[in-house]
């Protein structure tokens, strides 16, 4: 078992850890379809380059989630990811004006390198936060969103008014990645443990699979919306300044909403939040189909705060609780994949169908109804607890 002064030392370093990757998922993923179109990157290939980061979380995520628990050494998994990103990011930036195929290998490298990022980094946080009280994982965790919202504004503003670019901002944050990687403490010792029988418990708990299930769906949605937001102001006849506020206006209130995140765990079950924020976040659906005002438009766009910041430390909580002490990293690769994996694929994938035949209306149309098939599961998971 690791020392208090480790777990302290470590917690100095969590909100920078934090905040520096996803600091690189800002600088991509708003940018990542727009900069490889703009490269003549399209079709198939293009299908392809934007799938590798959830198809990354739904396979590899667990395996990495799984070493970390049979190896106890989360650190050096997080020193490898960090090495095999940066080196996924510089083919990135030198492939990106060259053959579709070095794009996609670039993409695979980048997002099997990103792919311990968070059910690692979310492992060694709940296991160096133990004892500090409900909430303490949402106020470390708070800083990735901080880190995601600078680094969206940041890229844009650059790309606006110089001829900097979102991989040349990508890439010095993998290397910074590295670099924090490697100073960080080290924590726990290479060893090899068995967790076979702790992995078969977590696998056969029914409550886990109901908090999975409602996890992917409710997510989904979220992707799908934020995935053509921009989309829908455009066809609205907004501007482009429009979906920025939004998306700022969900970050900032999602930042509050987890520095908050004691006060709420210690008032609510996190089972009875699941339920209530799929609840919401129906009522935000059905309002962004229902109004074209742009206020009202970032007025609900702020309610992700709530939609996903509540369920997301929810689900952190749930999983913690409930899984296997020996588990605690595979329980959050399994977290990772429901939502980052079959989520966000099922939201981008549903999405685009839908904007083919219909318009960007629908895309919350059909949001209403993922919600509640979301509450059924939700509502599983409340009962199982």
């Amino acid at each position: 078992m690791r020392q208090e002064p480790e777990d302290s030392q470590l917690r100095v370093w969590l909100p920078w850890i934090y905040g520096v990757s996803f600091a690189g998922l800002g600088a991509l993923i708003p940018y990542l379809a727009l900069m490889l179109t703009e490269r003549g990157i399209t079709g198939w290939t293009l299908a392809a380059a934007l799938t590798m980061l959830p198809l990354s979380r739904l396979v590899v995520g667990p395996i990495w989630s799984v070493l970390a628990d049979m190896l106890q050494a989360p650190t050096w998994l997080l020193r490898a990811g960090a090495a095999i990103s940066l080196c996924g990011a510089a083919l990135l930036w030198w492939s990106s004006s060259a053959g579709p195929l070095l794009v996609i290998g670039a993409m695979v490298i980048l997002s099997v390198g990103r792919a311990p990022f968070g059910p690692v980094l979310d492992g060694l946080a709940i296991r160096s936060l133990q004892g500090q009280g409900p909430g303490a994982y949402g106020r470390v965790r708070r800083w990735g969103s901080v880190g995601f919202m600078v680094a969206a504004l940041f890229v844009g503003w650059l790309t606006e008014y110089t001829s900097v670019g979102p991989l040349d901002v990508v890439l010095v944050i993998a290397a910074v990645f590295v670099l924090i990687t490697m100073s960080m403490p080290m924590i726990g010792e290479m060893r090899r443990v068995s967790v076979g029988s702790a992995l078969r418990t977590l696998c056969r708990d029914v409550h886990i699979w109901f908090v999975l299930v409602a996890a992917a769906l409710h997510f989904s949605a979220h992707v799908g919306s934020t995935s053509f937001l921009a989309v829908h102001f455009d066809a609205l006849g907004y501007g482009t300044i429009w979906p920025g506020v939004a998306l700022a206006c969900g970050v900032a209130v999602e930042v509050v909403v987890m520095s908050r995140s004691r006060g709420i765990l210690e008032r609510w079950s996190p089972a009875v939040l699941l339920v209530a924020v799929v609840i919401i976040a129906w009522v935000r659906w059905w309002g962004m189909s229902q109004t074209g005002e742009g206020w009202m438009l970032v007025l609900l766009q702020g309610m992700h705060g709530i939609t996903f910041g509540v369920f997301w430390i929810a689900a952190v909580e749930l999983l913690r609780c409930r899984a296997p002490s020996q588990v605690v990293t595979s329980a959050q690769g399994l977290l990772s994949a429901a939502v980052g994996g079959v989520g966000s694929a099922m939201g981008m994938a549903g999405s685009s169908l839908i904007i083919d035949v219909g318009t960007t209306t629908d895309i919350y149309v059909a949001a209403q109804v993922v919600s509640l098939l979301a509450l059924v599961a939700a509502l599983g998971a409340l009962w199982t607890r």
